[in-house]
């Protein structure tokens, strides 16, 4: 279970580099980046820049997540959910294109919270 949960986690961080990748022109074919919010704020590709390095940053702290449940740390639950709001507030930002993170981000955070209770994954004692 440790396993197959990082591996998601992980996958679901790798996704994030998409958000990156795309303002920075390392794509070749990039996904649209007009979706409705962002319209709405006009914002630049100064901006849309700045986003991507919230992308980036997101993939990291997903990884880093994972990498505690692999090691059965502690504070891998915390850092997930970091992780996850701040990709829950991005996916929102680039609907319709970001449907299958928001999906991803809200059956993880249904896992967090069920998880807290019941202790699937817990740090090694």
């Amino acid at each position: 279970m440790y396993i197959v949960l990082a591996v998601l986690i992980v996958l679901h961080g790798l996704a994030h580099m998409v958000g990156f990748a795309a303002p920075f022109g390392y794509l070749k074919n990039p996904p649209p980046m007009d979706s409705l919010f962002v319209n709405r704020l006009a914002i630049t590709n100064s901006g849309m820049r700045v986003l991507g390095i919230f992308w980036l940053m997101t993939a990291f702290i997903f990884v880093a997540g994972a990498v505690g449940v692999i090691r059965r740390e502690s504070w891998w639950a915390p850092v997930t959910l970091v992780a996850c709001l701040l990709s829950l507030a991005l996916t929102f930002s680039f609907l319709p294109y970001a449907k299958f993170g928001l999906l991803f981000n809200v059956a993880l955070l249904a896992f967090l919270y069920v998880n807290r209770g019941h202790s699937w994954i817990s740090a090694s004692v």
